[in-house]
């Protein structure tokens, strides 16, 4: 069910959509368009995203999405071919998708689950969709989101390529400042454009459309010179004005100056309440020649996806922009993925951890209701509430002590009990070594 602050229907149900018949072009033109209009043409196009999402959209179809503000979020369903997808192009220029305008949902995404009951926005939705091309011009067509949203979220989708596209916030939720001068006791420092602030009785605060917080926490700072993290700052011993928009001053309370010019301070909240893009249950997936200068969370996650690559991906701020940071935490993070994993001729930097984490989600045995049943439980408790088993899949008996495998299973049944516990059937009788409650983990 998708939701949003737009009426429910610009995000109307598949059974209330209107099949096309193929082979249709659609222009969408957020800054002259009405979507009175027959969408067919340029010049009889579309305003927002709602007449196309109340389309199931077929082989060879093109949906081309002209630069501006967009105020309702993309909803696609549809089916295209390998020989004529169906193809998004976003023309060359800046796509701003509106805080506060977008729609909503609570998908259950692996180590960002702080705020699990909190709906999570969306700029672009892909659903049960199958042979879809995304596309801009390099270097040319930015996709910005004013305000915290998943960029792309494909679920239960086959044969998607994302192509040519750049992806940044108009505000990033990391706060930078660019050390220029230290004298004495105070420094002087740049914050990047389009980073939010004020400055109130000595103490900074970052903010941007709904969310802000204080300076300090989790922080680093990055040298230029080396490339590397470096050095050390605390503004709590500090106090903070501001000389002119985007200029501060730093003077220390005790101790000289931690930092030297050339110096960038990143400082982000480290709440999980949302992610750059998210591919669940999803098989297929290019991404070819992109560019994301910033995005939020735990980067781009694919939960349980089979086979994706990353060609020519580049994940670095703009260049000439005094910002340094380009990912919140992961910039590529796999969890429970099969398949093929490639990641060729790639950029992955700018982050504040890991390049590439693949990991798997282990579940406890809790109970034995009958020979070749067992009830499992989500443990870890920002990852629950998603489904981690198909029929047809193969587990493996964990123990938790040695990380070993030493029994293995097929699951030809799945019941969902709760967000955190699930009941499986299987093909056979488990081991007899296992007991309810046992440090027993199962994969």
């Amino acid at each position: 069910m998708l939701t949003g602050p737009c009426p429910a229907a610009d995000y109307p149900e598949r059974t209330e959509r209107t099949q096309s018949a193929g082979n249709h072009v659609w222009h969408i033109a957020p800054d002259k368009g009405n979507d009175g209009n027959s969408g067919t043409a340029p010049s009889t196009a579309w305003k927002s995203m709602a007449p196309a999402n109340r389309l199931i959209m077929a082989r060879g179809d093109t949906l081309v999405i002209h630069p501006g503000e967009h105020a309702v979020s993309l909803a696609l369903m549809g089916e295209g071919s390998k020989q004529a997808p169906v193809t998004i192009r976003f023309m060359p220029g800046r796509h701003i998708f509106k805080h506060g305008a977008l729609m909503t949902g609570k998908p259950q995404i692996s180590n960002t689950n702080d705020a699990p009951n909190e709906p999570k926005a969306m700029a672009i939705r892909l659903m049960e969709a199958k042979n879809i091309r995304l596309e801009g011009k390099p270097g040319a067509t930015d996709i910005l989101l004013e305000g915290k949203a998943i960029f792309v979220c494909m679920e239960h989708a086959e044969n998607v390529s994302l192509n040519g596209l750049g992806f940044d916030y108009l505000h990033p939720t990391m706060g930078e400042f660019l050390v220029t001068e230290v004298e004495g006791d105070t420094m002087k420092a740049t914050i990047p454009d389009g980073t939010l602030y004020t400055v109130k009785d000595g103490n900074l605060t970052w903010h941007g459309p709904g969310w802000e917080f204080r300076m300090g926490g989790y922080s680093k700072v990055f040298d230029s010179a080396s490339g590397t993290f470096q050095g050390r700052f605390d503004p709590g011993k500090t106090v903070i004005r501001e000389l002119s928009p985007g200029k501060i001053s730093i003077t220390f309370k005790e101790g000289s100056p931690t930092m030297k010019p050339g110096q960038s301070y990143q400082n982000r909240n480290t709440r999980r309440d949302c992610c750059g893009f998210f591919q669940y249950r999803s098989k297929n997936i290019l991404w070819n020649n992109c560019h994301i200068y910033y995005m939020h969370g735990m980067g781009v996650v694919s939960q349980f996806c089979e086979n994706i690559m990353f060609s020519h991906l580049k994940i670095a701020p703009r260049p000439r922009s005094l910002r340094t940071n380009s990912s919140w935490a992961d910039n590529l993070h796999f969890s429970g993925c099969r398949g093929k994993i490639i990641v060729k001729d790639c950029v992955l930097g700018a982050s504040h951890d890991d390049a590439v984490n693949v990991h798997g989600t282990h579940l406890r045995i809790i109970d034995r209701p009958a020979p070749n049943k067992i009830t499992v439980r989500f443990v870890h408790p920002q990852t629950f509430g998603f489904d981690a088993f198909a029929a047809g899949d193969r587990i493996d008996y964990v123990s938790c002590n040695t990380l070993v495998p030493y029994a293995s299973n097929t699951v030809s049944g799945v019941k969902q009990l709760n967000e955190k516990e699930i009941e499986l059937t299987l093909q056979h009788p488990n081991p007899g070594n296992i007991q309810p409650g046992s440090k027993i983990l199962i994969c």
